[in-house]
């Protein structure tokens, strides 16, 4: 026993006595989370306020992580006979600093489970061992990673919004509402030189950072005729228009080579330095019309016809006209409902409506153009289209039914809601494939597929005990089928881009997978091919096999 404890210790380079807990050592003694907040509100009969501040502070278990957020808000409002006014101002601020969490040695909780007890934190001279640490790789030490190496962020967002409420002649309003929102983030990724990932790189280390502004802000103006009739007729009429900008500008950097290992742009191997910028603005112009009637506070109808323009489509097809209709009936009002019912409202509706799936996302607002970018060719400098444009990129169209039921029981005791739902969309966007040859790129947006999307969604609530004890019940069901009706220009399979396992097919659901079909072990199933190769389905009825993927 003592023969194989010495030839372990000599082949594992174990001193005998360490035994260090790993797992341990990568966190802090204790995690804790702080939340303070402070309030104030006030005002007097036409004039309201309302500030506001707040701080959380959360240090997690992980060495040398955190997330920080404190905000601050204001809010003030007055009123005459005539005119509403208000002003609500918020501002936060968000400091981060995190992990790499994938399954790599630089993810701490990854290598700190991978290293035997057996190895310790530290040499003898008090500096990080980086070398001796069992099968994971050398320079990956989980403590040395969590205190030298750093991915850290901090955003900042300020939000206003102003709005006017005037009633110039009875019945008669103008309502104007301007809003803003500017965002500022900071981040950057260090690597140390002598640390985990930045010993990979050479020469050693490296150091991203990254500065983006956004800016948004939106404008909305409506002319509105609200009147009730013989406390019967409740009609309100409205036409309006909105316009929104949105800008992003971005500054990014990159060095890598870092003899002396402080996070710096300026101790970086300036020969081995990258800097890039961007700027992206995409706008939208809205006009509107919408009307609204109930009757006896029972019978409602709405219609709302509006043109909505969108910079970022084609040169040829900004302009969307779109409608949409809804009735509703609020049968608890009827004087033949028992008082069982609560609230009991039928309502549907059915319209057409008009969307940009990539509107929340950066970096396709030029999709009309066809743009070039410098590239290398046989160790020369180069020209290549890296956008290819499409002038003819339309709205997607999606015309949907919408059957629904509300209602409350037994004073709210029980509570839900029903809605049946049949969504169709026409000229769907997807990233349509070019052809290699053409050179690149390999894909651009196009309105390639209809697709069909109906289903059912259930909400029921229930409240057993509703005086000093609660005790609320929530549940819900939903089913939905999602199908790809029609795939214009392809007969086979569209593979996503960015996943070949998903494809685009017609009949097929929206999303599925797509990949290989395995059958086994050829053990003589397949005579023509050779005794234990690799098998695969041909086609989904598994009526033959090939070993060609």
């Amino acid at each position: 026993m003592g023969d194989a404890v010495e030839a372990f210790s000599e082949e594992a380079g174990y001193d005998g006595f360490t035994n260090t807990d790993w797992k341990n050592a990568i966190m802090r003694s204790q995690s804790f989370v702080n939340t303070y907040n402070i309030s104030a509100a006030g005002g007097g009969e036409n004039t309201s306020f309302r500030l506001g501040a707040s701080y959380y502070e959360n240090l997690p278990l992980i060495l040398n992580s955190e997330f920080n957020r404190y905000s601050f808000n204001a809010a003030v409002n007055h009123k005459t006979d005539k005119v509403k006014i208000g002003f609500d101002g918020n501002f936060t601020s968000v400091d981060r600093n995190t992990f790499l969490d994938g399954g790599f040695s630089s993810n701490p909780w990854f290598s700190a489970l991978r290293i035997a007890p057996i190895y310790p934190i530290y040499n003898p001279d008090g500096s990080y061992n980086m070398t001796q640490l069992g099968g994971i790789s050398e320079n990956y030490n989980p403590v040395a990673v969590r205190m030298s190496n750093y991915e850290a962020g901090q955003i900042q967002t300020w939000i206003t919004s102003a709005f006017l409420d005037y009633e110039f002649v009875k019945n008669w309003y103008f309502y104007s509402l301007f809003g803003t929102q500017y965002q500022t983030l900071n981040e950057s990724h260090w690597d140390h030189p002598e640390v985990g990932d930045g010993t990979f790189i050479s020469p050693a280390g490296q150091l991203q950072k990254s500065n983006t502004n956004v800016f948004d802000w939106n404008w909305s103006n409506s002319l509105s005729y609200r009147k009730i009739f013989n406390a019967r007729h409740d009609v309100q009429a409205y036409v309006g228009m909105e316009y929104q900008e949105h800008t992003r500008k971005a500054f990014d950097s990159y060095v890598k080579g870092f003899e002396v290992p402080k996070p710096y742009l300026s101790y970086g191997n300036a020969d081995m330095a990258e800097v890039g910028d961007s700027f992206y603005k995409w706008l939208q112009i809205s006009y509107y019309s919408r009307v609204n009637y109930t009757l006896d506070n029972k019978y409602t109808v709405s219609g709302q016809l509006r043109r909505d323009s969108n910079s970022t489509l084609g040169a040829n097809e900004k302009s969307g006209i779109f409608w949409s209709t809804a009735a509703s009936w609020n049968v608890s009002n009827e004087g033949f409902m028992p008082n069982f019912f609560s609230n009991l409202v039928l309502r549907g509706s059915y319209g057409q409506i008009g969307n940009i799936p990539y509107a929340d996302s950066w970096g396709q607002q030029y999709n009309q153009f066809s743009s070039v970018a410098p590239s290398n060719y046989a160790d020369q400098s180069a020209t290549v289209i890296s956008v290819a444009g499409n002038p003819d990129l339309r709205w997607e169209i999606a015309k949907q039914l919408n059957v629904g039921l509300d209602f409350d029981i037994l004073n709210g005791k029980i509570s839900g809601s029903v809605d049946v739902y049949d969504k169709k969309t026409s000229n769907a966007i997807f990233q349509s494939p070019i052809a290699y040859q053409n050179g690149g790129p390999n894909s651009y947006l196009a309105n390639i597929a209809d697709i069909s999307n109906k289903g059912i969604e259930v909400i029921l609530s229930t409240k057993p005990f509703n005086g000093e004890f609660k005790w609320y019940l929530d549940g819900n069901f939903a089913y939905n089928e999602n199908i790809v009706d029609n795939l214009k220009y392809y007969d086979a399979p569209l593979l996503r881009s960015g996943n070949n396992m998903r494809a685009l097919a017609a009949g097929q659901l929206l999303g599925e997978y797509y990949t290989f079909d395995w059958a086994g072990v050829n053990n003589g199933q397949n005579p023509d091919l050779p005794l234990g190769t690799g098998l695969f389905w041909t086609d989904e009825n598994h009526t033959s096999t090939t070993n060609d993927r």
